[in-house]
């Protein structure tokens, strides 16, 4: 019997696997980063963009997080405003359209994204001053 594990194990070796102790931990206790932190977006991809940019020689491993956080918050804020517009407009999909709407009529994304233009996107419906005056009149 002893002899029988031990051809096993040089079997192990000889196929080309690591032997057990070389392992690294088994797939059901690995866990990615973004995992760990509770995030649905990849903060291996936001690491891996943050050093192929030229933002620095020495970027920390807690600002991918942090940024992979902010852009998944910044991401589901924008989805839940151009989701109100679309009820308001009863539609059923969120259109360029009406991301645009969603962030002009917000201050705060409106600053964030004032450089920004969006294909399809158009721009704010601004009342004429004959339509003013039309609605005044009446």
């Amino acid at each position: 019997m002893g002899r029988s594990s031990h051809s096993s194990s040089v079997a192990q070796l000889s196929s080309g696997s690591r032997p057990s102790l070389l392992k690294s931990k088994p797939i059901h206790l690995r866990k990615s980063r973004s995992k760990r932190a509770g995030l649905t977006f990849s903060v291996s991809r936001v690491d891996r963009k943050l050093h192929e940019g030229a933002h620095g020689n020495r970027i920390s491993s807690g600002a991918s997080v942090y940024l992979a956080a902010v852009l998944q918050y910044l991401t589901s804020e924008l989805v839940d405003m151009s989701v109100i517009e679309s009820k308001k407009k009863n539609k059923k999909r969120i259109t360029p359209r009406l991301i645009t709407l969603a962030i002009k009529t917000d201050n705060d994304f409106n600053s964030l994204f004032k450089d920004i233009t969006i294909a399809q996107g158009g721009v704010l419906p601004k009342p004429t001053k004959e339509i003013k005056s039309n609605s005044n009149q009446n």
